[in-house]
């Protein structure tokens, strides 16, 4: 993990634990729902589902791409980014009931359709740092994304690849349909939350600024090779801005207009 670490991402924070927590207690309980839960009253198993994988690798794969895409709650902000993340628990829990009672293996493996509606808005909003050729393919950076992701795609047969596609469509859906991109949790549960996290907790002033100041000059001259139509202050700025995340300095740039061409 980069140093960044966690820091201005709470809901990234919280998901992390709670899906490794929950995939830990179904691999180690055997708590896997199965083709009679309407029989056996265990519907709180088929939503638990949604939140635990099914076995370490699939796990370690998932919780690593929650934290890597957690530049997505950078750019759209943690409250946006929960209300994405529980929109898109509720549109899968709603489609795999659908799916459940025409076909029962259409059972969710975990948090692969939430995972797939977040790799939606990433593909879509987050443009590659690098490019490179490798045997005569175009690999980027985000290709350390998009392979871990098609693992999971293809880690259970028919039943991933559902779950991957209807999240992949519920991702579509949100970024195009502009009531639910603008619904938020109340304030009050907002504020209750980031009271809870401690998201809100001020820094010292002198710390930031410094850790502000600090721009590596490799990091401009990447920055200039890809944005030669900026002056060097704004790349600078926008690497500030980023707190040098190479990504969220792209984003900043891509979204502004250049004040003055070299």
């Amino acid at each position: 993990m980069d140093s960044e670490g966690f820091r201005n991402v709470p809901v990234t924070k919280l998901l992390v634990p709670i899906v490794g927590g929950c995939s830990s207690l179904v691999i180690a309980y055997n708590l896997r729902p199965n083709l009679q839960i309407p029989a056996q009253a265990q519907l709180w198993r088929f939503f638990a589902s949604q939140w635990g994988f099914q076995s370490l690798s699939t796990t370690f794969i998932g919780t690593w791409l929650i934290y890597r895409m957690k530049i997505i709650e950078q750019r759209y902000g943690s409250s946006k980014y929960a209300a994405l993340i529980f929109i898109s628990f509720i549109a899968s829990s709603l489609v795999h009931t659908g799916a459940y009672i025409l076909e029962p293996s259409l059972i969710p493996n975990g948090p692969l359709s939430i995972l797939f509606s977040v790799l939606y808005q990433y593909q879509k909003i987050v443009p590659p740092t690098y490019q490179m050729r490798l045997l005569g393919l175009p690999v980027t950076d985000k290709s350390y994304v998009y392979l871990p992701a098609v693992q999971l795609l293809l880690s259970n047969s028919f039943s991933s690849f559902f779950s991957c596609f209807c999240g992949f469509l519920i991702g579509s859906i949100y970024d195009n349909t502009t009531i639910i991109k603008q619904w938020r949790f109340p304030t009050a549960i907002r504020q209750f939350v980031a009271n809870y996290l401690g998201s809100n907790k001020k820094k010292p002033t002198r710390k930031v600024n410094n850790v502000q100041s600090s721009v590596k000059e490799e990091d401009v001259q990447t920055m200039s090779v890809m944005f030669p139509d900026y002056s060097r202050h704004e790349i600078e700025k926008a690497l500030r801005t980023a707190k040098s995340d190479l990504n969220r300095a792209t984003d900043i740039l891509l979204t502004s207009s250049a004040s003055s061409s070299r």
